[in-house]
């Protein structure tokens, strides 16, 4: 009660305070007695009071001032003061109304005007959101669709003012909608509401709700304003960390899992604190079966071995810095044993670059270590019984040479002395055969033994490889023919830059090797330019390679289609000793083959095109006869170069040993044309030393042809020093003829130009 008549106590006190401001005035102003403006100053204040207080507030001030007037300055004599005190009443209470009147519109004016910018403000904001804001009725009709609201659902106001917002509302969220209507009507806000929407192109979208009820004037519900966020990155990234986080998991449980079975310790070293944190297997393979209170690198480095910590130290220093940690080290476990370990890691880095994590993986590879020695110390062990082998064949090459070049050379003289007895040439001739297979079995096996000491070592030169495959071809195709076979050849004058004896070496092998398993048809070799390089083809249309073997056919003693070792058929060096002249070169070899139609081996060269080929041109046999110094301490071979020697008409002088060739050499006082040489005499002199010093004795050079069996490249280098020719045992006697013949025809060439 006391709230509801305190407005009316206001009124009626500044209505009364009002009136006695006015009579106030009045006193002051005009005095007690003022007939002619007895209410001038009661105007002011009555609007004044009516601008306070309103239109009641004025009036009571009217009627208080009325009374104040008559009662004080005025009394109501007659009735000109009636008429005065109602037309006071009467006008001032109309110019109360109308001051109430425009009062009021002024203020209706000013409350529309900012209720209208505070809408044009607000809609402002709506429209400028980038969230949808949507109002609603209570029956879900939309009634306001703002641009945030079609930039996430795709529809424009048009299409969704007027319409149910369950068309954004996938099925199986739509009763949601009652139960936030029922929180709706209740008049509770609904804030953060987590839940699905679907777009115009028929995407579902992730969204938070706010709703706020909607009042009228009279404060009833009458519908809904909603505020929705697009929320699909923010929950899809949710997902996405859920998913991490599973994986992370599950990697985890894969890598402790990996871990255990690959017997791998982890460990993850905090460098701030200077703590690791570790698993148990690390623990047990620096020797402790359960875990120890703490660990850190300072600990692990006192596990090493003096002489391995510094490698420790080294790789934790470089990993701060590379930010990778590998090494390996031996640690001694607490019951003195000592095992080697192997950690890797990663270092891990704040945003300053400076290192705060290293993490990583150790391994007891003890086991590793001990089957590594072993594995080297068997490999040495089995190089250096290789090495021993080539050197003793190397070594002893001369030896075995020996022999053959005795029945080389006899057989020579046998044939050459009989050759009116066609029987005993026949027989010289199978003889000679059985010879010549010795010899080239012996050959390849030596050339092997050769290639594998590393004794050979090629001569770099401009080579006509046209020329080469022209004259091997012509060479051949006597025995193709004789076989049934036909050879033929397309080349061109090429050249290459190569070594072209060990060239003629792997194209022989080739063609023999065609010829040997081709029963019909022929052999086919080619040359031809292929950019900056040189192929060379040796084609036949033999039995051909299975695939699988194709490889191994380049290996000693590997044949095909010979399970009974028919010597006729070789040893089966041939294609290895093409391989490993072909690396030495730096030869490219292809094979290509099909089964019972021929094989394709083909060489690629590199192209020479600045240089001039050397060609060797077989000189014609040309004798001058003369007396040859031969020095040769087995005697068989003496013997036969005696023999062999005197039947081309030569007088031989012969020595034993270096030093009884100097000893004849004087008491003949030098009166010879040439020396015949082998290298290695036993004990003493060298057959090149002796050769040497015999020049120098004589003060004059004397045509020297060396002949050795040895395959050491520290005597082929001495041979080659001296300047002498040097031919290989076993040598065939056409071709020691020929050598001697050309050797003794410079001599006599020499002493020509000197005599003139």
């Amino acid at each position: 009660m006391r709230r509801s008549k305190s407005p009316w106590l206001s009124t009626v006190g500044v209505s009364v305070l009002a009136a006695g401001i006015g009579g106030l005035v009045q006193q002051a102003l005009l005095g007690a007695s003022t007939p002619r403006f007895p209410y001038l100053t009661f105007y002011p204040v009555v609007i004044v009071a009516a601008l306070v207080g309103k239109w009641p507030c004025g009036l009571l001030t009217v009627i208080f001032s009325a009374l104040l007037v008559h009662a004080v300055f005025v009394p109501l004599l007659d009735s000109t003061d009636w008429f005065g005190l109602l037309f006071f009443i009467v006008n001032i209470s109309c110019i109360v109304v109308v001051l109430e009147l425009f009062t009021r519109y002024r203020f209706r004016a000013l409350v529309a005007e900012a209720t209208q910018s505070l809408d044009a403000g607000l809609a402002a904001i709506v429209q400028s959101s980038s969230d949808a804001i949507i109002s609603e009725t209570l029956d879900g009709t939309i009634t306001s669709w703002n641009a945030g609201a079609t930039r996430i659902f795709g529809y424009s106001a048009e299409e969704m003012i007027g319409q149910s917002i369950t068309r954004i509302i996938p099925p199986d969220h739509i009763e949601e909608g009652t139960t936030i209507l029922a929180r709706l009507k209740a008049g509770e806000r609904v804030e953060n509401f987590d839940t699905l929407r679907r777009a115009k192109d028929g995407r579902k979208l992730d969204v938070s709700l706010a709703i706020t009820p909607l009042k009228n004037a009279s404060g009833a519900i009458i519908g809904a304003s909603k505020f929705c966020r697009d929320i699909t990155e923010r929950k899809h990234a949710e997902r996405a960390l859920v998913r991490s986080e599973a994986a992370l998991r599950e990697n985890e449980e894969r890598l402790r899992i990996a871990l255990e079975a690959a017997n791998l310790g982890s460990w993850d070293l905090d460098l701030t604190t200077g703590k690791a944190a570790r698993s148990l297997r690390h623990d047990e393979i620096f020797g402790y079966p359960e875990f120890q209170p703490e660990w850190s690198a300072k600990v692990a480095a006192q596990h090493m071995l003096p002489e391995d910590k510094p490698i420790f130290e080294k790789a934790f220093a470089r990993s701060l810095q590379t930010g990778d940690l590998s090494f390996e080290a031996r640690v001694r476990w607490p019951d003195e044993s000592v095992h080697w370990i192997a950690a890797n890691g990663r270092a891990f880095y704040d945003d300053e670059g400076r290192a705060v994590r290293l993490t990583g993986v150790v391994a007891e590879i003890t086991g590793r270590k001990d089957a590594e020695s072993r594995l080297a110390a068997a490999k040495a062990e089995a190089e250096r019984a290789n090495l021993a082998k080539s050197k003793f064949l190397a070594a002893a090459s001369h030896d075995l040479r020996q022999p053959v070049q005795s029945l080389t050379l006899l057989m020579g003289v046998i044939k050459r002395q009989a050759k009116d007895r066609p029987k005993v040439v026949e027989l010289a001739d199978m003889a000679q055969a059985s010879v010549t297979s010795l010899n080239g079995m012996l050959t390849g096996i030596l050339d092997i033994s050769r290639l594998d000491a590393g004794v050979i070592s090629p001569v770099m030169t401009s080579a006509d490889i046209g020329e080469l495959v022209e004259w091997l071809a012509r060479e051949y195709q006597t025995r193709a023919a004789s076989d049934g076979l036909d050879l033929r050849y397309s080349t061109r004058s090429l050249c290459v830059r190569t070594d072209a004896t060990l060239l003629e070496r792997i194209v022989r092998n080739l063609i023999e090797n065609a010829l040997r398993y081709t029963a019909k048809g022929g052999v086919i070799v080619g040359v031809r330019q292929k950019g900056d390089f040189v192929r060379l083809d040796v084609i036949d249309t033999g039995v051909g390679i299975p695939a699988d073997q194709q490889a191994e056919i380049f290996e000693e003693f590997h044949q095909l289609n010979n399970p009974a070792r028919d010597s006729s058929k070789g040893l089966g060096l041939g294609l290895a000793i093409v391989s490993r002249l072909a690396n030495l070169l730096g030869i490219k070899v292809e094979v290509a083959s099909r089964l019972g139609r021929g094989t394709r081996f083909s060489l690629l060269l590199p192209l020479a095109r600045s240089e001039i080929a050397i060609k060797e041109v077989d000189l014609p046999l040309f004798d001058t006869c003369g007396r040859i110094l031969i020095i040769e301490d087995n005697s068989d071979v003496r013997h036969a170069y005696e023999l062999m020697l005197s039947d081309w008409g030569y007088e031989t002088i012969s020595a034993a040993s270096g030093e009884d060739a100097l000893d004849r050499a004087a008491h003949e006082n030098w009166r010879f044309d040439a020396i015949l040489a082998d290298h290695r005499l036993g004990v003493g002199l060298t057959g090149t030393a002796a050769s040497t010093e015999i020049s120098r004795r004589a003060n004059r050079p004397f045509p020297t042809l060396v002949l050795t069996g040895d395959t050491a490249k520290e005597r082929i280098d001495e041979i080659q020093a001296s300047g002498f020719v040097m031919l290989h045992k076993p040598v065939e006697a056409d071709d020691l003829h020929r050598t001697l013949a050309s050797l003794l025809k410079e001599n006599v060439r020499s002493w020509s130009h000197g005599a003139a």
